[in-house]
């Protein structure tokens, strides 16, 4: 559904639009960025699970103990 479609108010302009206009005709440059910008999203997700493991079974939360 497109924003100009919605029946709610809150963005109060056309996304889809702005979108448009920012990228023109390059849109294997904003594929290139999304791209990059999802790999690095998900490198940090790991990362951050990987320290929320390690603390958790390091028992480094006051109120939780590890299973």
């Amino acid at each position: 559904m497109a924003d100009s479609e919605s029946a709610q108010d809150l963005v109060t302009v056309s996304v889809e639009d702005a979108v448009g206009a920012c990228i023109g005709d390059d849109v294997d440059g904003l594929v290139e960025v999304l791209t990059s910008f999802a790999q690095g999203y998900a490198r940090q997700a790991r990362e951050d699970h990987r320290l929320f493991v390690d603390a958790f079974r390091g028992g480094r939360f006051a109120h939780v103990a590890p299973a």
